[in-house]
């Protein structure tokens, strides 16, 4: 925990609501920052993402104005938080849980933090697990709807096997022994 906030003015790159930070220390996962623009403005971002020292942060509005030379990046030490009570149900907010049915904020009944968790052991199994079926009826779904078409099977039942969905381009491709990472205009 930092003692006092940071700032940064090394943003190496803008791309929409995305901004790219290097040389950062110490930045946590959805941590709420402040964007500070040249003429002063500000405006509140979360950091995505941590690599090593370079901080993938998205900013919450407008990012016209910012530029890398002269905009900077204040880290607050703090998570985003929500205020929660049964009164939210059939409201509308904006991304940063604020009112936007015209209706006033209600009065939370208790505020939890939004930033992701670090997940382990058998809590972090059930969200696989959740995953995989997800991902398993996706590929079902598939399959039917486009049926032998749609699909190859890579495996057998003895050793374990994998369904992949396939359209004609995908399948050309794989045949012809061109990679499929490279673009469909090549």
């Amino acid at each position: 925990m930092r003692l006092a906030e940071h700032i940064y003015r090394t943003i190496s790159s803008i791309r929409g609501p995305l901004l790219f930070v290097e040389e950062v220390s110490e930045a946590m996962m959805g941590e709420v920052v402040r964007v500070v623009y040249p003429d002063g403005a500000m405006r509140e971002g979360e950091v995505l993402k941590i690599d090593r020292d370079t901080v993938l942060i998205q900013v919450f509005g407008e990012t016209r104005g910012l530029d890398t030379e002269h905009s900077a990046v204040v880290f607050t030490d703090a998570v985003k938080k929500a205020a929660l009570s049964p009164d939210i149900i059939g409201r509308v907010f904006n991304g940063s849980f604020m009112p936007i049915d015209g209706m006033p904020m209600f009065i939370p009944r208790k505020v939890k933090d939004l930033a992701p968790s670090a997940l382990s052991g058998s809590e972090l199994k059930r969200y696989e697990d959740l995953l995989d079926a997800a991902v398993c009826a996706y590929i079902a779904l598939y399959a039917w709807h486009w049926g032998p078409d749609g699909y190859h099977v890579y495996g057998d039942m003895t050793r374990g096997y994998i369904v992949i969905p396939m359209n004609d381009w995908m399948r050309e491709r794989l045949w012809s022994g061109i990679p499929c990472t490279q673009s469909r205009s090549s």
